[in-house]
Formats: C-alpha cells, structure tokens, sequence
C-alpha cells in the first residue's frame, strides 16, 4: 500500500483510531438526534463523498442512510446514486483516506487487516443493496448498475447489482429492454451478465404465471447451475 510524503497529507494518514472511533460514535449520536430529515441526508451525503473522511466513518455514514431509504426514497436513492455515479475508485489519491478501524466490521480477524480496497466495496455493496425497485427513484440507477456489471464483474458487490436489476427488469418492462440492449453482447465472457440475461428470459418466457410470486426461489432451485456462472 503506498503512503505519501507530503506534508499536505501528512495528517490524514496519520490519524489516529480513536479519532475516527470518536467519529463513528458521534455519527451514530447524531443519528438519533431529532434533525430533520433533510438536514441528516445532506450531512451523511457531505461525508461519503469526502475521500478525507476514514472509510470507516464513511461506512457508518451509508450505513445510517440506508436506513433511511425505505421511508425517504425521494431523499435519500438519489445520495446513493449521486455516490455510485461519484466514480471513486483510485486508491491511489493521495486524498483517499486510509481505513482505521478495520475491526468494526471484522474484530476476529487479526490477519487480514482491511484494506481500502475492501471497505470501498463494502461501502457499494451496502449502497447497493438499500436500492429498492419498488421506488420509482431506483430506475435512475439503471445506466450505472449495467456498467457495474459489465465492466466491474469481478467485484464482490456486482451480485448486489445483479439482484437489482433483475428486480427491475421483472417490475418494468422498459428496464428490461435497457439490461438487454446493453448486456446481450457481454453475455459469452460475462457471467454475471449472462446469469442476469438468463434469469430475466426465463421470468418473461413462462408459459403461466404461477411461479411469479416466487419466482426467484424457482430459479435458483430448479434452473441455477452454479457452475455455468462461475469463472
């Protein structure tokens, strides 16, 4: 991992755990603080899209907002969007803040310390995950989910944006047309992208609609072959 030498990025790195501890906690304080709703989305957005902020404090910034997604998707799918569409994946900023608190997420493992890496994908991951396409917002995501798996497919939250946009393409019909068209050419050397086709051909080719309620659990049972989507 490479660390720098300028003194304008001195503190940063050097900044200790329990500075970012004490961070977390007061997050966490703040949380429960009767602010409007308003005003705690634009904090927790301020600090995800901050590369100074620890990416453990960050973690604890999306991870208060996902909570929020469910009762204020108007507020808060467009921070998690805004996110996603932030493009931060260079470890290498010199502004990318290290992680600090590592054993937040995993306190058993003494080995394999986080890495920038890691928490980054966890922080997506989660974004991802709170995404609910029942929400009319959600369907703003498209575009960046497909270029998730198209060209992210080796990244450990693709199955997050897989599962997403397989919900989207069963509940809207032009959603489908949009994975398709962009996904149909990757499906030979993509296996995500030809689990997700898949998938959604199957949904819209049923004969009857009796499996649609649990159509997902059907799938997986009787039509995923692991092995046909690995690499």
């Amino acid at each position: 991992m490479q660390f720098y030498e300028d003194d304008e990025y001195d503190t940063y790195h050097d900044m200790d755990i329990n500075v970012v501890l004490n961070q977390i906690e007061e997050l966490e304080h703040y949380a429960k603080l009767q602010f409007p709703i308003e005003e705690k989305i634009t904090h927790y957005q301020t600090i995800l899209l901050n590369k100074r902020f620890a990416m453990d404090y960050r973690y604890e910034a999306m991870n208060q907002l996902s909570k929020l997604v469910d009762n204020f998707p108007n507020l808060a799918v467009p921070v998690l969007l805004n996110f996603l569409e932030s493009g931060e994946s260079e470890f290498n900023d010199p502004n990318y803040q290290l992680s600090k608190a590592w054993c937040v997420i995993d306190p058993c493992d003494y080995v394999n310390i986080y890495s920038d890496e890691n928490w980054f994908e966890d922080i997506l991951d989660l974004a991802i995950s709170s995404l609910n396409s029942s929400f009319p917002e959600t369907k703003e995501a498209i575009h960046v989910l497909v270029d998730i798996v198209k060209n992210k497919y080796y990244c450990n939250y693709v199955d997050s944006a897989v599962q997403v946009l397989c919900e989207l393409g069963e509940r809207y019909q032009d959603m489908r047309y949009i994975i398709v068209a962009n996904l149909y050419e990757e499906r030979k050397l993509n296996p995500k992208a030809r689990l997700l086709l898949d998938y959604l051909e199957e949904f819209y080719n049923q004969l009857d609609y009796f499996k649609r309620d649990f159509f997902s659990e059907w799938f997986f049972s009787e039509i995923y072959v692991e092995e046909q989507y690995n690499f």
